[in-house]
């Protein structure tokens, strides 16, 4: 990482660029969309890891953990697209527009 931090440019990844890009802020950070995308996954996993080593499909350990993470997943997604449609300032974690191309879509589906 050291090394890594000396070799970079100063202005990476805009380097060269000639139009100077303005300092982040913390009000540009989607708090929401990350604690939203943390939290599904962290009980995605957990589900599927007691599927996986203990319990079986149908037990409410595997089944609870993966229907709130179902809801969340659906609660992140909204919050993204009402981020960019609404124009909120803040930088979504899932940047909408790659649902928006179908080539990325079918990468990821």
């Amino acid at each position: 990482m050291a090394i890594l931090g000396f070799a970079l440019p100063n202005g990476f990844p805009y380097h060269g660029s000639p139009a100077k890009r303005p300092r982040p802020s913390a009000s540009q950070i989607d708090f929401l969309g990350a604690l939203l995308l943390l939290v599904a996954m962290t009980l995605h996993i957990t589900g599927l890891e007691q599927a996986a080593n203990l319990y079986s499909w149908k037990s409410a350990m595997v089944l609870a953990p993966l229907i709130i993470a179902a809801f969340l997943w659906v609660g992140f997604f909204v919050w993204q697209w009402y981020g960019a449609s609404a124009g909120l300032r803040h930088d979504g974690i899932f940047p909408w527009r790659f649902c928006q191309n179908r080539v990325f879509m079918g990468l990821i589906a």
